[in-house]
């Protein structure tokens, strides 16, 4: 069984509000080449938020940290290729609440307004097909496969669905 080591970066109040996330990439980079690779990273990264702990508001409800992830976003569509690990659901969940209504979280399972549905399964699947488009990029760089269906896989249990690895399938052939 592979190892499960994890990284997590600290992101302060400074570099959200600055939206500089040069230092969180600059990160994973430097994370992946002491590894051996990106590939060695997938699922592996992690992210906690410091200097908010006095603010009442969630982090995805402060404009700020909203405008932070947003440019991460642009920056790296593929971000979740990097985070989605079912061990640290709550933190997958931060990120993606940052672009989706945040009580998505609270619906799942229950019968939900079909504006939700769409513009989840619309921020889902753009990211999707880009850390698909990523891993395959990653693959032919690092000369081995990698697998898009793990991000698949783990991005749709941090969101509360019962699914398998097989039902993801669809998501690496389009």
């Amino acid at each position: 069984m592979a190892k499960r080591i994890f990284r997590i970066f600290r992101l302060t109040k400074d570099e959200i509000e600055n939206l500089q996330i040069e230092r969180l990439l600059f990160g994973i980079a430097t994370e992946a080449k002491n590894r051996g690779g990106v590939s060695e990273v997938q699922g592996k990264i992690s992210f906690e938020v410091s200097g908010y702990d006095d603010d009442p508001r969630e982090l995805w409800k402060i404009p700020e940290a909203r405008s932070y992830f947003k440019k991460l976003d642009k920056a790296a569509p593929f971000f979740l290729y990097f985070i989605a690990n079912e061990n640290w659901a709550p933190i997958v969940r931060v990120y993606l609440k940052m672009f989706i209504d945040p009580d998505f979280f609270v619906m799942v399972g229950d019968e939900l307004p079909e504006s939700t549905e769409r513009e989840v399964a619309t921020f889902i699947d753009f990211r999707l097909k880009e850390v698909a488009s990523y891993c395959k990029n990653v693959s032919i760089a690092e000369g081995k496969e990698v697998d898009p269906e793990e991000t698949i896989y783990q991005t749709y249990r941090c969101l509360g669905f019962d699914v398998s690895k097989k039902e993801m399938d669809f998501y690496v052939a389009s």
